[in-house]
């Protein structure tokens, strides 16, 4: 399959399902409306469906016009949204929910992931690392890691650097200390 056909498969499946291609729950007659309290034609909450069995649930919400709509129509960065009012409640890849439901960038330039808040970053690009109370990015805290090799938290590395080694104990992610000497010397630590 050519780059970029799953994308457009999965635009057109979303498109038909969402002009009356799926089936309707219960009395609604609107595709993914699983509340229709005043009318079959007016919907009041949506909820999406896989449209392929290896892509996520589509994100739907219940416009004002009483159908349901793709949460991407009403946010380009939206991933997944409140059923009943669209506002959105996960974003894509550099992109967090701000005021109003809707997605803004991130708040700190060297996040890559702030996930549901735009404002507190999840995980950071190379060499920085979540300062855990404010949720920014922030470089290495640990003066023995190799800056490029910061754990997702800004005081936990990696891998260290030559002359310093994980302190014992931690598995993936921890403190350097700096290597002690072997050969019948005391530790110096």
């Amino acid at each position: 399959m050519a780059a970029g056909a799953p994308h457009l498969a999965l635009l057109l499946a979303a498109t038909l399902l969402l002009a009356g291609g799926a089936a309707a729950y219960g009395s609604c007659s609107e595709a993914y409306c699983v509340s229709c309290p005043t009318s079959p034609n007016v919907c009041k909450e949506c909820k999406g469906q896989p449209v392929a069995s290896w892509a996520e649930p589509l994100g739907v919400y219940a416009a004002p016009d009483g159908k349901c709509r793709l949460c991407v129509d009403r946010d380009q960065h939206c991933t997944a949204c409140n059923g009943r009012t669209g506002a959105c409640t996960f974003c894509g890849p550099n992109y967090g929910v701000g005021r109003r439901g809707r997605c803004e960038a991130c708040a700190s330039p060297q996040c890559a992931s702030c996930g549901p808040d735009a404002r507190k970053c999840l995980w950071c690009r190379t060499g920085y690392g979540v300062d855990v109370p404010t949720g920014k990015c922030v470089p290495c805290k640990d003066p023995g890691c190799e800056p490029s090799a910061c754990g997702i938290d800004a005081s936990k590395c990696i891998q260290c650097k030559a002359g310093w080694q994980l302190k014992s104990g931690s598995a993936v992610a921890g403190n350097c200390v700096l290597q002690t000497a072997k050969r019948g010397r005391k530790n110096l630590l």
